[in-house]
């Protein structure tokens, strides 16, 4: 059932696992119905304690670890939840909200009885988990997702997904992130294996390819963005032979990259579309033999309707804003009624159903498929992750000096990165920028540019005209520093080419991060580097001094530690 690094458990080792789980939370307390966080590291704990909460009646809470500790603690506030499975390790991070109780799932006895716990007395209308997602007026907001969601998500992906008993699935998304019920919970009711990426394994594509020749992957799923990482890795050789399933989604899948699977592999290529409001994915679209990049055709039990701005049906093939009904429609946001009411309105072609907005524009095709046409709003998807950006906006205007702020993407070497534009009463330093929205936001969310304006372009009736916002322009700067010696130049070199900039504005001390350097930018960086100069070099390592000379450091600490050991082995032998 379960692969962790070197360990594994079979579907009976889980079971009971499952259920320990849920005996050990209902001795805690636990009530049925009731809201519990998870807060754990990628290690074997994390799913039999999902699986342990839902067995036990309740619903669950994803937070990751390695969130903000201000993000976090507003998700505890904001949730209101009592009690949040941890480990040693985390409880400090739930000791900052005073009334929420840590539940250590080191202690779970796993030696009762195999059927004990498994008699969860959740019904098909209670809660299965809440995600937050991100929100436009500055704080994150929680989407409510119903047992009855995910029954039909389960049941909608499967008839469509050709999933066989004996798969192989890697699971590489995060917790937070609602696709990894699609990486775990799929797969555990259809009889496939699940492979959980550990937190250093889940960020290092040569790690990934290796993993999934070892462990056999036979299923996949993942952004483009990350898909074409892993393509970098295998040095030309593409994806390893044992991918017999492809899913692609959480943005948009460029037609080069479409090209370049069909053309090198003989596995089944899907396109997955839908947002977090209507459970995990709506559309799936098969693009194995397909000519272009289409979103699909709705799942099982769910519906679409194609509305103008008035919510009114538009003829078939006009574009509109895409609206999506069904039994994976969710029951709103947490807390946010005014929101709730405004995103999920009553079915346009009057049966009264739901419907939720996705403020994305398609249409529908003459063949009955639906096609992708951009969004009605700012909002933006990068890595997968649905970003406002008046949710950035909102907490750099919250910073001292700042007057006004504009966040937008724009897309370098395929790689979307966010870009903060602001007009301040005083300098503000960058580094410092960068920190303070570090501190308060998720990583993904940080822009990769923080650009000063000594004001907003404006259209003629005095709106943001966001069109007119400058790009980005690198310069060397005051501080500038040469490289030094043939590791530098050749790092030098490689981060040119990994951002795409010229080399001439990157000096030896100068953040990687605020040359518009992203994570992904960072995993590419190092790939190049493992390539090169046969290191492994941390990304931990790299995010804690992101320059050329701390990089040119820990290279020459690594080979020389490496020629040390291969002297003491040719002694030894």
């Amino acid at each position: 059932a379960l692969v962790h690094r070197q360990e594994s458990w079979t579907y009976r080792e889980l079971y009971r696992w499952v259920g320990a789980t849920a005996v050990h939370l209902r001795e805690k307390g636990v009530q049925p119905g009731e809201l519990v966080g998870l807060l754990l590291e990628r290690n074997e704990h994390l799913l039999p304690s999902l699986l342990g909460i839902l067995a036990a009646g309740a619903a669950y809470l994803p937070i990751d670890p390695g969130y903000p500790a201000e993000r976090i603690r507003y998700m505890l506030e904001d949730s209101g939840i009592m009690r949040v499975v941890t480990e040693p390790s985390l409880t400090h991070v739930v000791q900052q909200v005073g009334d929420t109780g840590a539940i250590d799932v080191t202690t779970i006895d796993r030696t009762v009885p195999e059927s004990a716990g498994m008699c969860s007395s959740a019904a098909a209308t209670d809660l299965a988990y809440m995600i937050y997602t991100s929100g436009s007026t500055g704080n994150p907001k929680g989407v409510l997702i119903g047992q009855e969601n995910v029954v039909n998500f389960v049941r909608g992906v499967t008839d469509r997904i050709p999933f066989i008993p004996g798969d192989v699935l890697l699971c590489v998304t995060t917790v937070s992130f609602d696709i990894f019920v699609l990486e775990t919970i799929v797969p555990l009711l259809n009889g496939l294996t699940v492979v959980l990426a550990a937190k250093d394994e889940q960020r290092d594509p040569l790690t990934l390819c290796r993993m999934i020749v070892e462990k056999g992957v036979s299923c996949l799923q993942m952004t483009p963005s990350h898909l074409q990482l892993l393509l970098a890795a295998s040095a030309g050789k593409g994806l390893p032979g044992s991918i017999r399933l492809l899913m692609v989604g959480g943005e948009a899948f460029p037609s080069g990259l479409l090209k370049t699977l069909q053309e090198n592999h003989r596995c089944g290529i899907y396109n997955m579309y839908g947002p977090t409001e209507t459970t995990v994915w709506s559309v799936i679209g098969d693009l194995t033999h397909a000519d272009a990049v289409r979103l699909g055709k709705p799942m099982a039990n769910t519906y679409i309707r194609i509305t103008d701005s008035f919510q009114r049906l538009v003829p078939r093939g006009t574009a509109g804003e895409l609206c999506i009904g069904g039994a994976g429609v969710s029951r709103g946001y947490w807390r946010r009624d005014a929101l709730s009411e405004e995103k999920f309105i009553p079915d346009p072609a009057g049966t009264g159903e739901r419907f939720y907005r996705t403020g994305d524009l398609a249409r529908w095709e003459p063949d009955g498929v639906l096609c992708f046409l951009g969004r009605l709003d700012s909002q933006e998807k990068i890595r997968g992750y649905r970003i406002e950006p008046g949710e950035i906006e909102h907490q750099l205007k919250n910073m001292p000096g700042i007057l006004e702020t504009a966040v937008v993407a724009r897309e370098s070497n395929g790689i979307k990165q966010l870009v903060a534009y602001y007009t301040a009463s005083q300098p503000v330093e960058q580094a410092g920028m960068r920190q303070y929205i570090a501190d308060r936001l998720p990583e993904y969310m940080v822009p990769a540019y923080f650009i000063p304006l000594s004001a907003m372009p404006l259209t003629p009736n005095g709106k943001l005209n966001r069109k007119a916002l400058p790009a980005p322009v690198m310069t060397a700067g005051e501080d500038y520093a040469p490289p030094s010696g043939h590791t530098e130049v050749s790092l030098v070199d490689m981060w040119a080419e990994v951002l795409k900039i010229d080399k001439t504005v990157i000096g030896v001390h100068k953040n990687f991060f605020e040359l518009g350097g992203t994570s992904l930018h960072a995993m590419a960086l190092m790939l190049e580097i493992r390539k090169a100069f046969d290191v492994q070099i941390s990304l931990a390592k790299f995010f804690a001094k992101p320059t050329v000379h701390a990089l040119g450091r820990s290279i020459q600490v690594t080979n020389l530690s490496m020629n040390v050991k291969s002297t003491r082995d040719k002694v030894t032998i």
